[in-house]
């Protein structure tokens, strides 16, 4: 699968269920954490542009609803990826 990040002129490639989070981490993308992917923050927030990730735990709902995220607004320590995803952050 691959995982396009068009703000950074970047194509990764990812395993299926794979958490995103640590696909960006490896990948030497930077990603906002100040709880290492551990779910507690909500920084690591990605919108998805196109493609699917995992459907949404209670954890992440928990987040979601806490920061007040947008539909497409994922907490990528708390996603698999499912299929080819284009992503972008307001930090990129």
């Amino acid at each position: 699968m691959h995982i396009k990040l068009p703000q950074l002129n970047k194509i990764l490639s990812a395993e299926e269920n794979e958490n995103l989070f640590s696909l960006l981490r490896r990948s030497g993308v930077p990603i906002a954490s100040s709880c290492s992917g551990d779910g507690v923050c909500g920084k690591c927030v990605v919108q998805v542009m196109h493609g699917q990730l995992e459907a949404i735990g209670p954890l992440e709902q928990e987040l979601k609803t806490k920061y007040s995220l947008a539909d497409n607004e994922r907490i990528s320590c708390q996603c698999l990826v499912k299929s080819d995803l284009t992503i972008t952050t307001t930090y990129w």
